[in-house]
Formats: structure tokens, sequence, C-alpha cells
């Protein structure tokens, strides 16, 4: 099935989209979860240096607490293309 909102993913969509539903199958969800989720998280942009006012960063929008639980820090994800953000998505899931 279509996947939503990959219209929307500035760059990258074909390696965007496998990674979504990569992540989905070994977590155990709809990909289309993940990416709703991404879309409210990014006001509909898809950016991973997207700042929120809170001062969370990113497609899921890590916290500093966040980021440094998968091992990194906002700065550096707010560096990272989508595709290679979404690593540190999966494992902070």
């Amino acid at each position: 099935s279509m996947l939503i909102y990959l219209d929307r993913v500035p760059t990258d969509q074909a390696a965007f989209e496998n990674k979504v539903r990569a992540i989905a199958a070994k977590h155990g969800f709809n990909p289309n979860w993940l990416m709703v989720v991404i879309r409210f998280e990014t006001g509909g942009a898809f950016k991973p240096g997207y700042y929120a006012s809170s001062g969370a960063v990113g497609l899921i929008q890590f916290t500093t607490a966040g980021a440094s639980a998968v091992g990194t820090t906002k700065a550096y994800l707010a560096t990272l293309t989508a595709v290679q953000q979404l690593d540190y998505v999966d494992k902070y899931l």
C-alpha cells in the first residue's frame, strides 16, 4: 500500500520509504503510523533539522535526553539527512 505523506519528504523519497517500512516491520507497526508521527512532529516539513519551540529537534523531536539515550546530541542529529536520522529513530524505538 501507499505510504502516506511520502510526497512531503524533501529528498531521497525511495530510500526514506524503504527505511520507514523496515523500521515498522522490525518493531511490528504500520509504517503509516510513523509517517503520521513525523508529519506531526516536524509541522509537516519532514526535515531532520526541524527545531520546535521546545528546543527538541528532528523527525521525532529528540530532546537532549532522547538524543543522549541513542548515543548522540541534538546538534549532531540536526546535521543528518532524513534517511540518516531514521537510524536514530529506529534506535530510539
